[in-house]
């Protein structure tokens, strides 16, 4: 069985990434609370990266896919609206440009040209967010903090 602090140094911030990986998670599941477990665990200065189906950027869409994918699929997904998908970011320094369509991600100068199309109609939203060390954010920032670009 692997154990996660033989892995990774928790005394430094990490990054935990979920992309792609939410919208498999029920609402039955609470996927609010895996998040915040997981983001409790982490040290202050850790990431959470995500990128979630979206059921409000295509909305006239979005059922008829969902309901197809489900037909086919043995893992359901679960399609949240913007609101729904900001929850997942409660508690944490949402960074810019927020939560927004994948398509509207600023892109890396390192990214290869394929990555650079751009979908008309994305269907996933993105976003990035710090997480921020509570009551000690002074003391915090001035000895650790490294400002996110």
């Amino acid at each position: 069985m692997l154990v996660v602090d033989q892995v990774l140094d928790l005394s430094r911030p990490v990054a935990v990434l979920l992309i792609a990986v939410l919208h498999f998670i029920a609402d039955a599941d609470d996927p609010y609370a895996i998040v915040a477990r997981l983001m409790d665990a982490v040290p202050p200065g850790s990431y959470l990266v995500m990128a979630h189906g979206a059921s409000d950027i295509a909305p006239e869409a979005a059922p008829e896919m969902a309901r197809r994918y489900n037909d086919m699929s043995s893992a359901p997904i679960t399609l949240r609206h913007r609101d729904q998908v900001a929850r997942f970011f409660d508690g944490l320094g949402l960074l810019l440009p927020g939560l927004v369509p994948i398509s509207q991600r600023p892109m890396s100068r390192w990214s290869s040209a394929c990555s650079r199309e751009r979908s008309p109609k994305p269907s996933m939203r993105g976003a990035r967010a710090v997480r921020t060390p509570g009551k000690n954010w002074l003391m915090w920032r001035s000895t650790c903090w490294v400002s996110p670009r």
